[in-house]
Parts: structure tokens; sequence; C-alpha cells
């Protein structure tokens, strides 16, 4: 199955689990955003439409609120492989004036 750009994936709507995500930056473009289930993405596209969707986590995911924890991981792609860039550990609602812009 293919997954459209800049959609939020189908089958995590309301069914993202946990609190820890992972934000893949592979270009200075594009980003990808998971949950603990690496395997199939919440969103992947622009950047800006990625980030926008991890401030506002609590639309599809039933479990959080504004003041929920959630720990953000952030990687760029570099020669040899993605690399850890920074770890935001932090209430939903503040996401947004920590999260890294590669």
């Amino acid at each position: 199955m293919s997954l459209a750009q800049n959609v939020v994936n189908p089958s995590k709507k309301d069914k993202v689990v946990g609190n820890v995500f992972h934000l893949f930056y592979p270009n200075e473009s594009t980003s990808i955003l998971f949950d603990v289930d690496l395997s199939e993405p919440i969103i992947w596209g622009s950047k800006n439409v990625v980030l926008t969707t991890l401030k506002n986590i609590k639309n599809i995911s039933p479990m959080l609120s504004d003041d929920s924890k959630v720990v953000v991981f952030s990687y760029t792609q570099t020669d040899e492989g993605y690399r850890r860039k920074q770890t935001y550990n932090g209430k939903v609602s503040e996401i947004g004036k920590y999260i890294l812009r590669v």
C-alpha cells in the first residue's frame, strides 16, 4: 500500500500507540513521523505539514491531551545513516516551542 504524502495515514488515525514519537528528516524539505511502531508512519511529506501534525498530535491520538507528556526523538540523515539530533521530553502543548527545525 502506498501512503499519500502530507496526509495522515488512515490506519493510524485514532490508533497512535504510546507517547513516544520518532521524527526523521531524510532531507531538508521532507520529514516522516512515527509512533513506537516504526514499520508504518503516521504521516510523511513536507516538513511544515508533518510538524503541524506533531504539534496537534492530540487530535489523532485520543489518549493524549495538551498536558500529556511526550518524548520526541528527532533524527537527521547523514552519510552513515540517521543520527539522533534532538530529544524533546515535555508537554504536548509546548512541542512547537522546542522541536528543532532542520
